[in-house]
């Protein structure tokens, strides 16, 4: 499944203008953490394209937190600051 439509399911009254905004902000984001992974930089992608869509507190600290725990492991000091939030 292609990132354009897992957000769909996720979001499927999203205008196709902001998803790709998003995807595209994410490609971005991903591109410059250039020790990540190929698997890992398209979650990132995902993950961020998700945080961008969404309103809710709740959800953007957990698409947060999951980008955080995905580059972790390659940026020890990344999202020290949301671990717990």
């Amino acid at each position: 499944m292609q990132i354009h439509d897992r957000i769909r399911t996720v979001f499927p009254h999203a205008p196709a203008s902001e998803i790709e905004r998003w995807i595209a902000g994410g490609r971005d984001y991903a591109a410059k953490l250039d020790r990540l992974p190929a698997q890992e930089r398209e979650a990132v992608c995902q993950f961020f394209a998700l945080y961008g869509l969404t309103t809710e507190d709740y959800y953007r600290r957990a698409m947060r937190r999951a980008i955080d725990v995905t580059i972790r492991p390659f940026y020890p000091g990344a999202g020290v600051e949301h671990a717990d939030a």
